[in-house]
């Protein structure tokens, strides 16, 4: 590969010239190798630490146009395949001691099965609810969101995006295409927030990690602070653009009820799925390497109240799915993380990021973008101190109990169907087309789309803000929207 591309643009001298170095740097690097893993100065951790940096260029960068990720089924199937492969192949030679159970903690790999498990079966429901319930609920228009007042308008917002199966990055120009068709900014914005807050997923995930208690406190915030900033800030955005002819009304030829019942199936386990499972994997992995490398109390010696505000800016920028920050927030609180703090990120972070300010600033102004950014770290701040004082001693997951308990036969049953359908949505994506949901706020959403990933942006506004039906994220957007059909 590197003689091929070298010499293609640079001529052979420079090739052989790359690949000479490149051997004797290899020869170097294993001849220091053992001195240099004896090492236990701060200077080897930078080391260690400059070179896991430089290998992230290699992860995050798009593939360019024509690459393999163009050539076809048969090369996202090969790369799926080569992807586990290889996965199995490092899983079986780490011996990274953080992978074992220092200081009486679970291991890494006993957390994640332990989290998986639990987990699978309310995620294959989650699948399935969030295909199906854009099929089953009756259609909405943009004129039906227009009516009433900002409050009527923030209530309908809410009701229009529950169904909608978006994550934290599919919802930005979800929402870009509604305000730009003529949806009023209440409407929008409690749609912004409650969409990927309140997604089925992330409801269906948090019975079995955080518990019935907290999962409630949850849903009520996030209904609460979407409600609150439709309209409170919504009303800052001004008027929304007249409605354009199409959009009057919504078109309902959806089929019988057992066809409806087919595609939300399909829906759910393949759109569904590809869009929300690289963060849950992610979530589900981050949490397992959490959990043996912080201490049972490291997140206890925080001062009281601080780590309520801290979790709730933490949470303003970042990217982070509602569904896939669940086990992680999970595992925090086993460690010390109070239920407030718990919910003040799962507020902000799902619906607040980078791209939203851009966006709203964009769209609105930058009041606008301001006033949205002040008001969710004040409810998410405000809810965390509220939670912590009425619910101070609810707990998530027993961790602990839950690894050293042999699995049920339906946990079991449940994880190796789940298991099997995220293999299938990486066979026909391929590994970039499985990654992008995670990888495309980082290379950018014109890069993934030219470079052959699905890119959020695709689809968002060609006419599913029409109503329920059309609520997914990606790339079956334009085909699967009501706009498309009317």
């Amino acid at each position: 590969g590197i003689w091929w591309l070298v010499r293609m643009a640079a001529g052979t001298r420079a090739a052989v010239a790359v690949l000479g170095g490149t051997a004797l740097a290899t020869v170097a690097g294993y001849a220091a190798g053992l001195p240099l893993s004896a090492s236990t100065g701060p200077g080897f951790a930078v080391f260690q630490a400059a070179v896991g940096g430089s290998l992230l260029h290699v992860v995050l960068h798009p593939h360019h146009p024509g690459g393999p990720s163009m050539a076809g089924t048969a090369a996202r199937r090969a790369a799926g395949l080569g992807a586990v492969a290889a996965g199995v192949v490092l899983w079986s030679l780490s011996t990274h001691p953080v992978g074992g159970a220092p200081s009486g903690e679970v291991g890494a790999g006993g957390t994640f099965v332990a989290l998986a498990l639990e987990s699978a079966p309310a995620l294959l429901l989650a699948f399935l609810g969030a295909g199906m319930l854009p099929e089953l609920l009756p259609r909405a228009s943009l004129a039906w969101l227009r009516r009433g007042g900002a409050s009527a308008q923030a209530v309908r917002g809410v009701a229009f995006g529950l169904p909608l199966p978006l994550c934290s990055c599919g919802v930005v120009p979800f929402y870009r295409g509604l305000v730009t068709r003529g949806a009023p900014a209440p409407a929008a914005m409690a749609l912004l927030v409650a969409a990927p807050e309140l997604s089925f997923a992330a409801v269906m995930i948090s019975l079995p990690l955080l518990g019935g208690t907290l999962t409630a406190a949850r849903v009520v915030a996030a209904a609460a602070v979407a409600l609150a900033v439709g309209w409170g800030v919504g009303r800052l955005a001004g008027p929304a653009a007249p409605l354009a002819p199409d959009d009057e009304a919504a078109v309902d030829s959806r089929g019988t009820p057992w066809e409806r019942v087919i595609r939300g199936a399909r829906f759910g386990l393949g759109d569904v799925v590809d869009h929300t499972a690289p963060w849950i994997l992610l979530g589900l992995g981050i949490a397992a390497w959490v959990e043996p490398l912080l201490g049972a109390d490291a997140i206890g010696r925080l001062p009281g109240g601080v780590d309520v505000p801290v979790a709730a800016l933490l949470g303003m920028p970042a990217y982070v799915c509602a569904s896939g920050a669940t086990p992680l927030v999970a595992v925090l609180i086993h460690k010390g993380l109070s239920p407030g703090a718990a919910i003040a990120f799962l507020l902000t972070g799902p619906a607040t990021n980078v791209t939203t300010f851009g966006v709203l600033a964009r769209l609105h102004g930058p009041r606008v973008a301001a006033a949205f950014a002040a008001v969710m770290a004040t409810l998410a701040i405000a809810f965390g101190v509220a939670v912590n004082a009425v619910l101070p001693a609810v707990g998530a997951i027993p961790l602990h109990a839950v690894a050293d308990e042999a699995p049920a036969a339906w946990e079991l049953v449940s994880g190796v169907a789940l298991a099997g359908v995220l293999f299938a949505s990486l066979l026909r994506q391929g590994v970039r087309g499985f990654m992008e949901p995670v990888l495309s706020p980082f290379a950018g959403q014109g890069e993934w789309e030219r470079g052959g990933g699905h890119g959020h942006d695709h689809g968002h506004d060609h006419g599913h803000d029409h109503g329920h039906g059309g609520g997914e994220g990606g790339r079956s957007a334009a085909g699967r929207g009501v706009g498309a059909r009317s």
